[in-house]
């Protein structure tokens, strides 16, 4: 297993040079990290906020840039329990794929860390595309199975670990498709805080 440090919704995207037209590989799938089915569990996590995760998690209400309504989180990821954690995880992957077809990182933005390097690094090289007029012509990102991780690595309070599948897309500057990326199938772990009475992510690995 190798732990490899950058954003999910570039993974396909980095290996893709826009200009060249170039597309990526195809599927790579990773190995099984330690983690657990999340069923019933008793009670609520009790492990204590990390002081430097200072951003608050709210609704993401606002508009995208393409006029549309952000999703709204979903009450199950404003739990502080080990599934509000993975539905927060969960969703926050997911709305790397709808920040890639629609330019808006408003969304984003209200789910992270100050501290989150990578999960800024995303935000800003969705923006550098959108500023040149390029994006996904679809919603790529489907998380297929989520899953509470047994161990945060020391990391966060909490850690999901999620199947992920990135489908087929284009990336396109008006109506001109000017990259082409090839289905991808991977594996993530995202760690979150609980912050001031809601969930941060604080760090994020794919799984190769």
């Amino acid at each position: 297993m190798r732990l490899v440090r950058r954003p999910a919704a570039l993974m396909a995207a980095t290996c893709l040079a826009i200009s060249g037209l170039s597309a990526c590989a195809g599927e790579g799938d990773g190995e099984e990290t330690s983690s657990t089915t999340v069923g019933p569990l008793p009670g609520d996590s009790t492990t204590s906020s990390s002081s430097s995760a200072t951003s608050s998690t709210s609704s993401s209400s606002s508009s995208t840039k393409g006029g549309d309504a952000a999703p709204e989180l979903p009450s199950a990821a404003k739990k502080h329990t080990k599934e509000g954690a993975v539905a927060f995880a969960k969703f926050y992957w997911e709305e790397t794929g709808r920040a890639q077809e629609s330019g808006d990182t408003n969304g984003l933005s209200e789910l992270i860390s100050p501290d989150c390097t990578v999960c800024h690094s995303l935000i800003d090289d969705i923006d550098k595309d959108h500023d040149k007029g390029i994006h996904a012509d679809r919603i790529p990102t489907k998380v297929t199975l989520a899953l509470i991780a047994t161990t945060t690595d020391g990391k966060s309070d909490e850690a999901a670990t999620l199947n992920v599948t990135d489908q087929a897309h284009n990336f396109v500057d008006g109506a001109e498709a000017v990259g082409h990326v090839k289905e991808t199938k991977y594996k993530s772990i995202v760690y979150v805080d609980w912050d001031e009475g809601s969930w941060v992510v604080v760090d994020t690995f794919i799984i190769t």
